[in-house]
């Protein structure tokens, strides 16, 4: 069976460039967020996105998928022959947004935010997935307060088709996630940063 660790926040401070780890939300709920805010220093410049052409503190991301607490484990279970992805959503925007709904198409869930955690402004949350056959799918939703809501789909197979990429992500500002699902073709698209084949950062304010 997949493990599903508890969720993991960072919060990131883009005028500072600094990042904090929360703990995880049984700690948070008994001792409180603050009490588990450790901040690193991160003296890179924030980076500009290709796609979009704005700028959010992608190097902060960049760290804080390179610190996943999980990373190990996450590692040892897809091992040698298995095909990763790492996701990570940033909430670049000015107000905070409800993770609100995640499917596993394909592939197997290692480690995902809980349903109804709430992502504030410069804080970060991440989906690992593996496969051990031909590939992983998945798709996720977040809304805000105003029921305005973002769908990502993704997609990582070990071969692509003629037309598209073997790895693809689309965020859609919509509440029908079947439509990026159904679209999905390639990472360059808006908000969306392609770390590497098996690591991908969307921008909640750039996506589209």
């Amino acid at each position: 069976q997949p493990s599903k660790a508890a969720p993991i926040v960072v919060q990131v401070d883009a005028d500072r460039h600094t990042h904090s780890k929360a703990a995880s939300a049984g700690e948070k709920k008994a001792q409180g967020h603050a009490a588990h805010v450790k901040k690193v220093e991160v003296t890179k410049k924030a980076t500009e996105t290709k796609r979009s052409g704005t700028t959010f503190p992608l190097d902060s991301a960049e760290e804080y998928l390179d610190t996943l607490p999980s990373k190990q484990a996450f590692d040892d279970k897809v091992g040698w022959t298995g095909l990763p992805l790492t996701i990570a959503f940033l909430n670049d925007k000015s107000i905070p947004v409800t993770w609100n709904a995640i499917e596993e198409m394909d592939g197997h869930i290692f480690d995902e935010p809980e349903v109804g955690t709430e992502i504030k402004p410069g804080e970060l949350v991440a989906v690992q997935m593996y496969a051990k056959s031909d590939g992983l799918k998945g798709k996720a939703r977040m809304c805000d307060s105003w029921g305005s809501c973002l769908s990502v789909a993704w997609q990582s197979y070990r071969v692509g088709s003629m037309s598209c990429d073997r790895l693809r992500v689309r965020a859609m500002r919509t509440r029908d996630w079947d439509k990026p699902a159904e679209v999905m073709c390639t990472t360059d698209e808006q908000g969306i940063f392609k770390r590497n084949d098996y690591e991908v950062i969307v921008s909640l304010r750039s996506a589209k």
